[in-house]
């Protein structure tokens, strides 16, 4: 996690649990690590919605009362592309952000959390999660 833009990135050791729920439609992941500290846990329920032709993530947490919702689609690449506003916990405003997911291997993948200017252009990475597969 970054701060800052310039600044070194914070690490952390969460963990997650990934399971599909409502018959396999939607894709739940609940997580639960330390942020500066503090504990946290936080939920994030992804679908693909087949009228609309979109994914959908909703992601809630317990250090506070925002909802973020982020839709998108994934490109040429395979990389599932997500907009939303999100909240800069460093400023405490909504900003537009913009988030990446790669897929790895079969058992990884990695996200990318970007701040998106005015211009609708990414200015500067907030967050990157390599995510691995514990058997």
């Amino acid at each position: 996690y970054w701060m800052a833009p310039g600044q070194e990135p914070m690490g952390f050791d969460d963990r997650s649990v990934t399971k599909p729920i409502m018959n396999g439609w939607h894709v739940e992941m609940d997580f639960i690590g330390n942020m500066m500290g503090q504990p946290w846990r936080g939920r994030s329920t992804r679908s693909y919605d087949q009228v609309r032709k979109q994914y959908t993530n909703v992601w809630i947490v317990d250090n506070g009362s925002t909802v973020t919702v982020a839709k998108g689609q994934a490109n040429d690449k395979g990389e599932l592309i997500l907009k939303s506003d999100d909240l800069n916990f460093m400023t405490m405003s909504v900003q537009p952000s913009e988030t990446v997911m790669r897929w790895t291997g079969d058992d990884s993948y990695v996200m990318e959390m970007w701040w998106v200017g005015e211009d609708g252009k990414r200015t500067s990475k907030m967050m990157e999660i390599v995510y691995t597969r514990k058997e």
